[in-house]
């Protein structure tokens, strides 16, 4: 007579060491058991470091159920009732693939799992009850271990964070590390102070982006890093020595790649609520869409092999050759033109004065300096985290502080953003020198700042070949005689002539 089938099944939850000492135990002992039972064993089911609590699949305890399905099992072999089963949805499951098809489940510790009758079930289902009871509270000693762990400044578990290594630690024989501690990794945590730079400055994700793929900065897949992945990375406040649990600042023991202030500014752009969904970066030239032909319409840039670059008028565009009395302006002398200009302006005292008026928060005190009252609750908030970290503070009272704090900062630069028209502009009036702020910034930053402080009028030239000054008209936005630019959209396909020379009448220095 042949000996009934039987399936064993072994599994642990953590295989620190990768040596699979637990479930070759276990193994053994079911071998054991099967010999003495006369049970011959026609396979083995190992999970090898997978938790039966978590939602992750047991791809070998599927394949078991799924060969009791197939009637390809008579019995079942466990080391304990928990390494089986730790939650009684699953173990309803189990019954009802085992009880029709006869299938007993043996174990080392306990002996036999009768499911065939109402009280073995209901003795399974105590035993799994508290089985699921036993690993909720071990969850939760976990959590409460690595919430310790976290306020003394260490590493919870996962390979080490973009920006730092491991050093001093010891690699297991599953590749995993123990032991050790995390230092500053000198190229990507250079990258990392970069990008902060980058963006304080006014560049883009886009550019920060670029400038680490340019560096070699892959994700773990091989691949350069997205702007969203980038933007993930630099919002890390890790990246400022602040370790946090569940969004909660736990401790400032972590090594520091940024300092706290220059990691809360970078946050605040990051994460503002107005911030611009589609980007500027879509314009390539400075003065695209800024600059108008005298009829009306915008002017963008190209590049051509002949001319080189370029400002052309829309009508231009839409009919696929130049039209008659529409501009076109090399692209260099009409950029320094205007930039030399927008300096100027804005190193104008009273000019400057004007337009921090306009952007005052409504209700502050004249003479308020917009940079300290910020500065100031920035070191306010960081403040609040130290000691919070230092346990003289409670966690509501970091909250409660916190949220009031962040409350008052967006309501200034809320306030100084919808009265300057931009953000870019805001971030210049509060410098000490707003021109050498507005040079200094990228073409993305100094496009949106010229979009709130003017818009060009380009008019024809007799002259050409030579940039002409005179032909250009720079129409300051707060000026009393201000009027926005004439769009017209019967001007579309109309011809311009105007009453400038014939001989002139295309009226470019191109």
């Amino acid at each position: 007579m042949t000996n009934p089938r039987a399936g064993i099944y072994a599994r642990i939850s953590r295989d620190m060491q990768g040596e699979r000492l637990g479930v070759d135990r276990q193994l053994e002992a079911c071998r054991d058991l099967a010999q003495r039972m006369d049970l011959e064993v026609v396979d083995e089911y190992v999970d090898n470091d997978l938790s039966a609590m978590k939602s992750r699949r047991r791809p070998e305890y599927d394949r078991l159920v799924q060969d009791i399905e197939a009637s390809a099992l008579d019995a079942v072999i466990v080391w304990d009732h928990d390494r089986l089963l730790r939650q009684t949805k699953e173990l309803e499951r189990f019954i009802d693939v085992c009880d029709p098809r006869g299938v007993p489940t043996y174990t080392v510790t306990s002996g036999k799992l009768d499911l065939s009758t109402p009280t073995g079930r209901a003795v399974a289902k105590t035993r799994g009850a508290w089985a699921q009871h036993e690993s909720e509270h071990r969850a939760e000693r976990i959590r409460a271990q690595k919430v310790q762990a976290a306020r003394a400044g260490k590493h919870i578990g996962g390979p080490a964070p973009f920006g730092w290594r491991r050093v001093d630690h010891v690699v297991l024989e599953n590749g995993k590390h123990s032991g050790g501690r995390f230092i500053v990794d000198e190229k990507n945590g250079r990258m990392i102070r970069e990008g902060t730079e980058m963006i304080l400055k006014g560049h883009t994700l886009g550019d920060v982006a670029r400038l680490w793929a340019a560096e070699g900065i892959r994700g773990r897949t091989g691949r350069t890093l997205t702007t969203t992945q980038v933007k993930q990375r630099l919002l890390r406040a890790r990246n400022a020595g602040l370790l946090t649990f569940h969004g909660e600042t736990v401790s400032d023991g972590w090594p520091p790649i940024v300092s706290l202030e220059d990691f809360r500014a970078l946050e605040a752009i990051l994460t503002a609520p107005e911030r611009r969904q589609s980007s500027e970066a879509k314009f390539k030239y400075l003065l695209s869409g800024i600059a108008h032909c005298h009829c009306g319409r915008v002017m963008h840039g190209l590049h051509r092999k002949s001319r080189g670059r370029i400002y052309r008028c829309t009508v231009s565009f839409e009919h696929g050759t130049d039209r008659e009395g529409h501009t076109t302006r090399r692209m260099e002398p009409l950029d320094e033109h205007v930039l030399a200009a927008a300096a100027a302006h804005l190193s104008d005292p009273a000019t400057v004065e004007a337009w921090r008026t306009v952007a005052r928060p409504a209700g502050a005190e004249p003479g308020v300096d917009e940079t300290a009252a910020l500065l100031d609750l920035t070191n306010r908030r960081n403040a609040l985290t130290r000691l919070f970290a230092q346990g003289a503070l409670s966690e509501t009272q970091l909250v409660e502080g916190t949220a009031e704090l962040n409350a008052q900062v967006d309501r200034i630069q809320a306030e100084v953003q919808r009265r300057s028209r931009s953000r870019a502009l805001a971030s210049m009036l509060v410098k000490d020198d707003p021109a050498a702020a507005f040079l200094a910034a990228p073409v993305v930053t100094q496009r949106e700042a010229l979009r709130a402080l003017l818009w060009v009028e380009v008019l024809p030239t007799v002259n050409r070949g030579v940039f002409d000054p005179d032909a250009v008209r720079l129409h300051w936005r707060g000026a009393p005689d201000f009027q926005e630019p004439n769009r017209s959209p019967e001007q579309k396909m109309r011809r311009v002539t105007g009453t400038m020379n014939p001989e002139a009448e295309r009226g470019d220095d191109a």
